[in-house]
């Protein structure tokens, strides 16, 4: 600009007309350097509100993120708590516990204080940043009732569980004072104002002692670490295929349910999985393609095993005939398992590819069937077959099986 005054004088200075035609040049002159002045502060100005809009809209997407991922890892802690037969108060009946349920129910209690925490971090970037949530005058309180839904949990169990103190167990009673004033609007208003409406996921399945493909897909979706609802459906009884068809046209366990979305079939349902949850299937490309093959073969084969051997996880020492087209399946198993932990294995994982994968599920209840029934393996299959049986989630699987009533005669293979 200064240059631009110089030029524009010196021009009026060399010019031959009157002092009003240099005046009125050299105005000029200042009225469009003004005019470029004030157009370059609207740009820098539009640009950094746009920059700001755009920083507000990130850090509310993000907020919005980190809302979810709160509401889904409570939603897990509840599921974990239910299926391991505890309430998710911050108190209990301790003494009714046993150790393993003690020590769950210890890092479930620090997982949903985490998200306590988490919310209070939230909290406190409301207040700092004001400006960055226009349309929501009340998020702080939002936050707050946020707190309160996530200790409203404990209410589903109160009528279903009794209470002492859980001060012995190192935990802050604080935040659950504000339960007494959360009410069922609020809570709905959370979940489906601003938090998007958890997915309801269910998994249809049938009785634990003998369907092997439920325990399949099961177990594959519990490794997920997803959140999900169990239906179990008693096989063979009056009605049972009537209820499978109002989930799905092949009336056959196991049905996944997401949403009103129904997928049936195990591995249909295994591949469903792993797209959201690639780690189902090794990282390694050819590793990938063995444990698919042998899945489908799983999935397609081993007729005469899984005829003359159903799954029965009740039972034990079971004795049956072992033909040679039995024998010749029992062969096969035996031959994928070692070549996949000799030659597949990746790290130190005890699973057929290291890691768990669907592979490990497909094969799970070939493994209950040996124990069932006394097959002898090699070394290395037998290891194997100790991972699959030792597993957590597999012994839960087991215990649940055990319980059942039912007994379906044709898979009562090899009774006295």
């Amino acid at each position: 600009m200064p240059c631009l005054l110089f030029a524009a004088n010196s021009a009026a200075a060399q010019s031959p007309g009157s002092g009003f035609e240099q005046n009125w040049l050299l105005a000029m002159v200042v009225v469009m350097l003004t005019l470029v002045g004030v157009f370059l502060a609207l740009v820098v100005t539009m640009t950094r509100n746009q920059r700001l809009r755009r920083h507000m809209r990130h850090d509310r997407r993000r907020v919005a993120r980190e809302l979810r991922s709160i509401c889904r890892h409570v939603e897990q802690i509840r599921q974990t708590l239910q299926d391991a037969g505890l309430n998710d108060r911050f108190s209990g009946r301790q003494s009714a516990q046993s150790p393993e349920q003690s020590q769950l129910y210890r890092e479930q209690m620090s997982e949903l204080q985490q998200q306590h925490e988490r919310l209070r971090h939230v909290s406190q970037h409301f207040a700092a940043h004001p400006k960055a949530f226009p349309n929501a005058r009340n998020l702080h309180n939002f936050v707050v009732k946020a707190d309160h839904f996530l200790a409203a949990i404990e209410k589903e169990f109160e009528q279903h569980w009794g209470s002492i103190s859980a001060a012995n167990e190192g935990v802050d009673l604080e935040t659950l004072h504000h339960l007494r004033h959360f009410t069922a609007a609020d809570r709905k208003n959370f979940q489906g104002r601003f938090i998007a409406p958890m997915k309801r996921l269910i998994l249809i399945i049938g009785n634990k002692n003998y369907s092997s493909w439920s325990l399949r897909a099961w177990l594959a979706l519990r490794k997920t670490g997803i959140a999900f609802a169990e239906k179990r459906i008693a096989l063979f009884e009056p009605g049972f295929r009537e209820i499978l068809l109002a989930y799905s046209p092949a009336a056959k366990v196991p049905i996944y349910v997401e949403s009103g979305f129904a997928i049936w079939d195990t591995l249909a349902i295994c591949e469903y999985l792993a797209e959201k949850h690639p780690a189902l299937w090794p990282a390694e490309r050819k590793s990938r393609a063995r444990a698919r093959s042998i899945s489908a073969e799983m999935h397609s084969g081993f007729q005469a095993l899984r005829n003359a051997l159903p799954m029965n996880c009740r039972a034990s020492g079971r004795h049956v005939p072992i033909s040679a087209e039995i024998a010749a399946d029992i062969e096969r198993v035996e031959g994928i398992w070692t070549d996949c932990r000799k030659n597949w294995r990746a790290g130190d994982g005890p699973w057929l590819f290291g890691d768990f994968s669907i592979a490990d599920a497909m094969f799970a209840p070939v493994a209950s069937r040996f124990r069932t029934y006394d097959i002898n393996c090699n070394e290395t299959a037998t290891e194997y077959m100790q991972t699959v049986l030792n597993d957590a989630d597999v012994r839960a699987w087991y215990a649940d099986g055990v319980l059942e009533t039912q007994i379906i005669e044709e898979d009562e293979a090899g009774a006295a």
